[in-house]
This record gives structure tokens, C-alpha cells and sequence, in this order.
């Protein structure tokens, strides 16, 4: 027997309270090899000078304290959930025990969950069930294809953990959805790893205790025929597990404590995750510990959008980039480090200096709202042998001059929009723009969104 133990839908994050979070917070620190000085450099080598305060004010003044801080945070919300759950796991051995997380929040970059709540909760065993929903028919991103990046947050979640399972709200709800769109939703979970499907409010509104209902009988014939579907493979979906990809997209808490998918980055990089699946590339998400432990050499190329990535990662990257690998970096990707210093270790290995990040304008909240809106603020051109390209910048564009790469491709004046760079056995690509972006902008049609 399996019982599924739910702890709510959204549970806070419990926080270091009181006289002996800051203690706490300094053992913590000891413990990860961190000195006092890295944390706050007034401190010197006195751990008394040293604070736990991860106030967003302190980004500018004492970005050590704050990052640190953050990542303190993470931990101890963690370490809190885990008591609960290890409770749970000696009286209920067989439980498997997750909260159903929302991919709608923060609305700055649904279906983008945060690092440390995603994965690393689960790789410290905070949490044994990853769970979220498909209400993706609500939100208009790119896609409805967006949706698997949960699945595939889990799946990096449950990496070296092969007894575990996803659990996932494949919501049939009508009126919202529509069966095709749901049959689509449905394989997309199995195939990136779902293995328990709930479909939350399989009722019709007569009978409904909340504002969801299924009130077409079309809908319910699509659920039986699916499931009549998967019964034929079932035995191969639950004691196997998806196939490891070639490429991974780069997740972590450095880029999230920096916010790096404000504005159109968050945009940014849903539609670039769409388009590299579009490629019918094998896609995984990969996060700091796996550059550190060396999962990443399993890899042949990474996509990099977060702005920040800490030094000890960076040079794992570049180790891994001389090996033979293909880092391709976007819009003012890994031009800083954990305290937002200059990152010189990835600057070096994509072979170019920042000299200016433009948000001219309008920004893409949402792709299918945003998007066919917001004129382009400049265009590439992109020269392959006989043919020439012209591509929509949408949002951003980072301004760089060349430190060892050569320019591929070119902004309006002239100045380098694509940049690749030779280093050992591999090779980077430098994009100055937000190709995800570029790729939807002339396929999504001028039209009400409702």
C-alpha cells in the first residue's frame, strides 16, 4: 500500500527566527567552508560581525550578506519541512509525502519554479513526492508544451533517486480546457516523467465542491480513451524512467536569488526551452550541484540564461566547455557571479566584455499576450554562406565587444549580436539577444487572448 500524505497546497517556507538565527546562521556558514570576510568583507576574521539578513536592500551594500543570507534561508526551510517529513516517514514508511505547488507564482516567472524549492528540496529530502498541476490552459505563454518544465524540474529533483515518483493534477476542467488540449497535456506528463495522475474535480458541476467541474461528456470520453491508452504501456512507464538527454537548460539558486528572469527573461526563457524541444533535441535541466559533482560531462551542450552563476560553478563549466562541450549563453548570461561581481572565469570562456544590458521599452510578461505586441527595438542579421537572415530583437540586448570570439552575426550598427569562441576540445555561442524570443515573434498572431 502507497498513501499520499499531503501538507497543504503552498506551504510557507519557515524562517530563522530570534536571538539564535544569526549563531545559527554563522555554524551554517562553517559548515560550507564559507570565511567571514566572503560573507562581509568589514568583518574581517571576526564571525561575531558576520548577520543573517537576506533584506533585497542590501543587494547594492552587502551583496555577500544578502546571498548568503538567501541561501541560508533555503536551507533552513528545508531542514524544517524535513523534521515533518521524517515524522511522517517512521510511522508511515510507505508514505510518499509532497505539498502541491503552484507553477503560477510568482507571477514574474510562472512556469519557471524556483530552484531551491523544486529541486533542491527534494535532493535533500525536504520532500519525497514532487507534485504540481497543468492549469497551463489559463496562462498564455508560448505554449501549452511550457507545462513540462515542471516535470522536468522534477525529474533533475529526483536525479540518482529512481524509487521515487511524480505526481501531477492533469486537470480536465471544462469549461477551460478542451479535450485535445488535454490529451496533449497528458502524454506531455507521461513523457517527462509523470507516474501518478489525479485529476483533481472529475465531476460535473452538479456535483463540484469547488469552482472546478468537468461538464462535457466529450472530455470524459478523452480521459477514458487515454487511459485505456496507457494501460497498454503502464508496466514500462512505472518501472522505468525517462531517457537522459543530450543538452540541458541551467536552473539554480544564484540566478534566483538575483532575480534573473525579470522583465522579458523569464519569457525569454520558457519560449527558448520550447524552441530547443522543437529541435526534437532530448532536453534535461541541470543545476549548480551537477556542474560541481560532474553530472554535467554526461551532457553535450548547455543553454545558459541566468545572468548570475556562482565562481565555483563557472569554473566547472569552463572545464567542461574544454572537454568538448557547447555552452550556448544568452542576453547578459553568466556575466556575474554569486556577489555580482564580474565573472571573469565565464567572460574569458565566451570570449567577450559587457559593455551595456538594454530593456528599451514595453517587456514580454507573456508570451502569447506580450509578445505579438511589443515591436522589435532592433534586428540581427545573420549571414550563412549565400543566404542572409534577419531576426527581431525582442526586449533585451546586451552590448559586448570581443575578448577572443569572432562575430557570427550582427545588430543594426554593426556591433556583434552572435559571438562564438574556440576554447580547447569545445566551443561557446554568445547570443546578445533573447532567441526564444525571436523564434515566436513572427508566429503568434495579433489577437484578444481571451
Amino acid at each position: 500500500q502507497i498513501a499520499v500524505v499531503s501538507l497543504g497546497d503552498e506551504i510557507s517556507l519557515p524562517q530563522p527566527q530570534g536571538d539564535n538565527a544569526a549563531e545559527a546562521f554563522r555554524n551554517w556558514l562553517r559548515s560550507q567552508g564559507v570565511a567571514p570576510a566572503a560573507v562581509d568583507p568589514a568583518a574581517g576574521g571576526d564571525w561575531s560581525r558576520v548577520n543573517y539578513d537576506p533584506d533585497p536592500k542590501l543587494k547594492d551594500s552587502k551583496p555577500g550578506v544578502y546571498y548568503w543570507s538567501k541561501r541560508y534561508l533555503y536551507h533552513y526551510g528545508i531542514q524544517a519541512i524535513k523534521q515533518r517529513t521524517d515524522i511522517l516517514r517512521r510511522h508511515l514508511p510507505n508514505a510518499r509525502i509532497g505539498a502541491n505547488f503552484s507553477p503560477h507564482y510568482p507571477v514574474e516567472h510562472s512556469f519557471l519554479g524556483e530552484t531551491y524549492k523544486w529541486v533542491s528540496c527534494f535532493r535533500q529530502d525536504g520532500m519525497t513526492l514532487p507534485w504540481s498541476e497543468d492549469y497551463i490552459f489559463q496562462v498564455p505563454v508560448a505554449s501549452p508544451q511550457i507545462n513540462n518544465v515542471n516535470l522536468d524540474l522534477f525529474r533533475a529533483a529526483l536525479r540518482g533517486k529512481p524509487d521515487r515518483k511524480i505526481l501531477y493534477y492533469v486537470m480536465p476542467h471544462w469549461p477551460g480546457n478542451t479535450p485535445n488540449t488535454w490529451r496533449r497535456l497528458f502524454y506531455g506528463a507521461v513523457g517527462h516523467g509523470m507516474k501518478i495522475v489525479n485529476l483533481f474535480e472529475f465531476r460535473p458541476v452538479q456535483a463540484a465542491y469547488t469552482e472546478n467541474h468537468v461538464t462535457n461528456n466529450e472530455m470524459y470520453a478523452m480521459v477514458l480513451r487515454s487511459f485505456r491508452e496507457l494501460g497498454v504501456f503502464e508496466d514500462i512507464v512505472q518501472d522505468g524512467q525517462v531517457r537522459t538527454g543530450q543538452a540541458a537548460l541551467w536552473f539554480s539558486e544564484t540566478g534566483d536569488i538575483w532575480n534573473d528572469t525579470r522583465g522579458s527573461f523569464a519569457a525569454g526563457k520558457r519560449a527558448l526551452y520550447a524552441a530547443i524541444r522543437h529541435q526534437q533535441v532530448p532536453l534535461d535541466i541541470v543545476v549548480e550541484q551537477d556542474a560541481l559533482d560532474g553530472t554535467l560531462s554526461g551532457y553535450k551542450v548547455l543553454y545558459l540564461t541566468d545572468q548570475h552563476v556562482s565562481a565555483a560553478a563557472a569554473q566547472k563549466v569552463a572545464d567542461w566547455v574544454r572537454r568538448g562541450g557547447t555552452l550556448f549563453a544568452t542576453a547578459g548570461a553568466g556575466m556575474y557571479d554569486e556577489l555580482n561581481r564580474p565573472n571573469a572565469v565565464l567572460r574569458e570562456l565566451l570570449g567577450v566584455e559587457p559593455t551595456a544590458l538594454d530593456a528599451p521599452g514595453p517587456q514580454v510578461q507573456y508570451e502569447k499576450q506580450d509578445l505579438p505586441f511589443v515591436s522589435p527595438i532592433d534586428t540581427v542579421t545573420w549571414k550563412r554562406a549565400e543566404d542572409s537572415y534577419a531576426i527581431p530583437v525582442v526586449g533585451i540586448r546586451s552590448r559586448v565587444t570581443l575578448k577572443g570570439a569572432a562575430a557570427e552575426a550582427t545588430f543594426r550598427d554593426a556591433s556583434p549580436a552572435v559571438a562564438t569562441h574556440a576554447v580547447g576540445s569545445g566551443r561557446t555561442i554568445y547570443c546578445g539577444f533573447l532567441p526564444g524570443l525571436a523564434y515566436y515573434q513572427p508566429a503568434i498572431p495579433q489577437r484578444p487572448v481571451d
